[in-house]
């Protein structure tokens, strides 16, 4: 329009307001070269006044002046189009509009191809909107509507779309009464879910659900499904809300949306009373289920007018965001999971399936070629149903193999980006990303440039993740502990935010294709080589290291040697990690010459001989980690790294202490675990006077002199250290108990023939935050006892021998003072000589030591739990506190416990049993003729796998009214369990298989 006078017409839709309440589209065509001004009106004259027309014309001609001083547009001359067509009924008029404006140049009234159905235009228009790849709002809405009708049911228009997946977003605060697109719920989780909600909602128990998991995982879906569900067979009996809150809440937009779906006037009200109003509305009706989709962040129910204290009006909710759902007060949380590989593939095909008779006949093998190519799309998915129905979706009407293959290779290698995903998924995604705070966006960029393609399996190796994101990324000003809570902190909040998550093998994994939207951003917002597990042979060329490099990820190659002459210009370069290198031998000494600003350096497992000379140059460095350098002999000088906050020696050849080393008065953390060629001197310990983390091997604790130098470390506050003698391992515990500096260890004593069979090796599992003393391969036969801390959390002993006489473990135990010690979990295995867990006479026994849980491992000589000949078991508290209790091949127990102590462990919670061969029941009996009753009030799950001889759990009735499930597998002998279940003792009847298997599930 900067050009007018090059314009032949100018379409100018208007809408006036005829009546309250009720509006009208027509079309102003303005001639700009025949200065003439048309006016098409699908309802000619009949709804709006010509006076009234003629005053919009004059003001709309006006305004077209201002805007265009050139035109004098008040003297064009204006006219009624009246040949055209006239709509039918009075409301179409907006579709006439469009109609007219896009047929105006060749417009025929007679002329057939000219005319259309307003009501088909406006359907076809709707799905056109929905299915663009122009509108933002419904950018998760896939493929097209097959069937778009409208009925009448109980008075209120309702829509339906079939068979398209609703993973879009409604507008913000809408609230629908009729039913959402949707597709059928695929895979049996799904089902369960769906299954479980419907009988929460129908049930007087439960008054708010949560539905849990990342964007594209289904939690929309899902929640449409239960939608559609209650509009079709509630019967009008339950008033359904829906509601999409997304990121931004707006307490009163919602409540004026709810307000406007209950036909309840609020316009006259004050804010203040709003909430009231709603909720004595609500009081009143009979049932009501309201649904809030894309919450992100938890607000109070209460500040709306939600009475969710009263179980007719239910909640239900959808969050990427788990403890969203425990903020909002959600009884009950459904974490949606991945599909399995056969759902996957299910999912795919519904999506691409009818369109496979389409591939033409260029592939040869059109059966094989959609099988193979589907089913490795389904594992490159990895379940994420979002990814399954975009690529299933875009292979439509795809014919060629060259465009399958392609399609696949793109999948395969996501980082060289992907339409699809690009435009459907990782937006998504990114919405997520994007709402994490600064520190959280940091800790999950971290993870995936640390990790790469690799998972993390269990704590112990989160722990030492979390360890070394502490140190690379070290803040000075705070201790250590405090940094790695804070580091510990985080990745439970991205586990919330569904970012990370535990597979079923307790790996530690994140979503695949949330990893290449990472990777992209990191490489996107910093100066990043990433060229971690490609199996490199070679350190990259010169000109890949550039000069504004500022981190280099190298982790996990086969590079073999760093080359004389190799010195990269990278001045600005804070990060290099060449760890996992395990056949680099050698690095040329020049090669950190031009690496001033170098914080980071880790070269754990290679296999260096030697750290290069221009190390002692790097100033500004921060963190060395050179852990599992088992060749590493040749340190150079450290004097000059005045900076240097954490050092790991640890399983280093090392002979002798680093030139310097007493220099680094900044260190705050030190490891020298298994350096056994050097004993460090107890003056250069003395020196490091800002040490707060502390690890020893046995080399290190020779002698008590270890303990006198570590006295003056004011700011220990974590240790870890490794003993072969029980004298200075007593000494250390007592001065532990004196020094209340220190609150975190982990205090090993293990023979030095355990050691050397390579008992220990796999054992070693450092962490903050924690309070555990091991004991393995020890004899302690003819030894003083064991000092155990009084704020011991965690007791470890294994393949250890008591001595001769001795039949319980808690004889070779003892505590540092008088003091209640508290909770601890007692994990015992390979001790072939433990007869019983303990005596309850002896004075470890009476000390009220309490078990929290217990683990009892291949005890192959183990009878009882507790002395048989105990008096005082009655008195005894040592078990009061047990919550989970877990004996896996102890082959000489005939009963798990005896009636008595069964009846002490009210806390209880799970039992589990397995491969206790010779065990015949779980509950010994002393009347056996009697029936008695025993109560488990917080007993949930109870296991018991491969017992042959198992006959009996109780002769009585075992009343567990908070189990979940029980289960007994491959237990041929045992008669049917009575567990009763109910208040009222009632004993459900269980059956066993052809294997002896008992299975029950509340």
């Amino acid at each position: 329009m900067s050009d007018l006078e090059s314009c032949e017409k100018v379409f100018i839709p208007v809408h006036t307001e005829t009546k309250p309440h009720c509006g009208h589209f027509y079309l102003y065509i303005i001639h700009v070269k025949n200065e003439e001004i048309e006016i098409w009106d699908s309802l000619l004259d009949t709804c709006v006044a010509e006076t009234d027309r003629d005053e919009n014309t004059r003001k709309l001609l006006l305004a077209m002046e201002k805007l265009f001083v050139n035109v004098a547009f008040t003297g064009f001359r204006s006219k009624m189009k009246t040949d055209i067509l006239k709509q039918p009924n009075g409301f179409d008029c907006g579709i006439f509009v469009m109609k007219f404006t896009e047929q105006s140049y060749n417009y025929v009234k007679i002329n057939p191809s000219f005319q259309f159905g307003s009501e088909k235009e406006r359907d076809d228009l709707a799905l056109k909107l929905l299915n663009s790849d122009l509108n933002q709002e419904k950018r998760n809405l896939y493929g097209k509507a097959r069937r778009h009708y409208a009925q009448k049911q109980d008075g209120n228009k309702r829509l339906r779309v079939d068979r398209v997946i609703r993973q879009d977003r409604l507008e913000e605060g809408s609230s629908k009464d009729y039913i959402l697109p949707t597709t059928d719920l695929i895979g049996r989780n799904f089902q369960n879910d769906a299954k479980q909600i419907w009988e929460w909602i129908m049930g007087d128990k439960v008054s708010a659900i949560g539905i849990w998991e990342m964007g594209g995982s289904g939690k929309t879906a899902l929640a449409t499904h239960i939608h559609d569900k209650l509009l079709e067979e509630a019967n009008g009996d339950i008033k359904v809300i829906w509601l999409t809150v997304s990121q931004n809440i707006d307490i009163y937009k919602l409540q004026k949306v709810i307000a406007k779906s209950i036909k309840l006037d609020i316009s006259d009200e004050p804010r203040k009373r709003i909430a009231r109003k709603l909720f004595q509305t609500f009081k009143e009706m009979k049932n009501c289920v309201i649904i809030l989709d894309d919450v992100w962040d938890h607000f109070s129910l209460k500040d709306v007018g939600f009475p969710m204290s009263d179980n007719r009006i239910k909640l239900i909710l959808t969050t990427r965001i788990g403890e969203v759902c425990q903020g909002m007060g959600c009884e009950e949380v459904i974490k949606v999971k991945p599909l399995d590989e056969e759902d996957s593939r299910t999912l795919f095909d519904e999506f691409f399936g009818l369109f496979r008779e389409e591939l033409s006949s260029e592939v040869e093998n059109i059966s094989w070629f959609v099988e193979n190519i589907a089913q490795n799309v389904v594992q490159e998915c990895e379940g994420f149903p979002l990814a399954i129905v975009r690529i299933a979706t875009s292979m439509k009407g795809k014919t060629k193999a060259v465009e399958w293959r392609h399609m696949l290779e793109c999948l395969k290698n996501l980082g060289n980006g992907q339409y699809e995903m690009d435009k459907w998924v990782f937006p998504v995604l990114r919405s997520s990303y994007d709402f994490l705070t600064n520190k959280l966006q940091k800790f999950l960029l971290y993870w995936v440039l640390r990790i790469g393609t690799n998972n993390l399996c269990f704590e112990d190796n989160i722990h030492y993740f979390i360890r070394r994101f502490v140190y690379e990324s070290i803040d000075e000003t705070m201790e250590l502990s405090v940094q790695y809570d804070e580091g510990y902190n985080m990745l439970l909040k991205l586990k919330n935010h569904s970012m990370l998550d535990y597979d079923d093998y307790g790996y530690l994994i994140i979503n695949k294709f949330l990893r290449v939207l990472a990777t992209g951003i990191a490489e996107d917002t910093g100066k990043i080589m990433r060229k971690a597990y490609k199996n490199l042979i070679e350190i990259p060329s010169d000109d890949q290291w550039k000069e504004d490099l500022q981190q280099v990820f190298l982790t996990g190659n086969k590079i073999q040697a760093i080359p004389c002459g190799t010195c990269p210009n990278c001045t600005q370069l804070s990060m290099l990690l060449l760890n996992g290198n395990k056949e680099l031998n050698h690095i040329t000494d020049e090669f950190f010459n031009n690496m001033p600003a170098l914080k980071t350096l880790d070269l754990s497992e290679t296999a260096i001989w030697c750290l290069p000379k221009s190390v002692s140059n790097l100033k500004y460095l921060i963190t060395l980690l050179l852990s599992r350098c088992t060749e590493l002999r040749d340190i150079p000088s450290l004097g000059k790294l005045k900076r240097l906050i954490s050092l790991d020696l640890s399983w280093a050849a090392i002979t002798e202490a680093p030139v310097g080393l007493e220099s680094l008065v900044s260190l705050r953390w030190l490891s020298l675990l298994e350096i056994d060629e050097w004993v460090i001197s107890p003056l250069l310990i003395s020196k490091l006077i800002n040490l707060e983390c502390l690890e020893l091997g046995d080399a290190q604790c020779l002698t008590d002199a270890t303990v006198q130098s570590i006295q003056g470390l004011k700011k220990l506050e974590v240790i870890c250290a490794y003993f072969h003698d029980i004298s200075i391992f007593n000494t250390f515990v007592k001065f532990m108990a004196e020094n209340r500096v220190i609150r975190s260890y982990q205090l090993t004593l293990y023979s030095a023939l355990y050691d050397y069979l390579g008992g220990l090796d796999d054992q070693i599992k450092r962490e903050y935050s924690m309070k555990k003393i091991i004991l393995k391969g020890m004899n302690f036969k003819n030894r003083e006892p064991v000092v155990l801390p009084r704020d011991i959390k965690e007791l470890f002993i294994t393949a250890c021998f008591l001595g001769t006489g001795v039949r319980s473990p808690c004889n070779i135990l003892s505590y540092a003072h008088n003091n209640n010690p508290p909770q601890i979990e007692l994990c015992i295995s390979d001790c072939e000589d433990v007869e019983c867990l303990c005596c309850c006479s002896c004075p470890f026994c009476s000390s009220s030591q309490l078990v929290g849980r217990l683990h009892l491992w291949k005890m192959d000589n183990l009878k009882d739990l507790v002395s048989p000949s105990a008096d005082s078991l009655h008195q005894s508290a040592l078990f009061s506190q047990l919550t989970d209790l877990q004996i896996l091949y102890c082959e000489s127990m005939n009963t798990l416990m005896p009636f008595e102590l069964l009846a002490l462990l009210q806390n209880l919670r799970t039992i589990w049993v397995e491969r206790c061969e010779q065990m015949k029941e779980i509950v010994g009996d002393v009347h056996p003729v009697m029936e008695h009753t025993i109560k488990l009030p917080m007993l949930t799950s109870l296991t018991l796998l491969v017992m042959p001889e198992l006959e009996s759990v109780c002769t009585g009735i075992l009343h567990c009214p908070s189990l979940r499930k029980f289960s007994a597998n491959y237990c041929k002998k045992l008669n049917p369990p009575r567990i009763a279940i109910s208040n009222d003792e009632s004993v459900p009847p269980m059956k066993k298989n052809s294997s002896g298997t008992y299975y029950w599930q509340k």
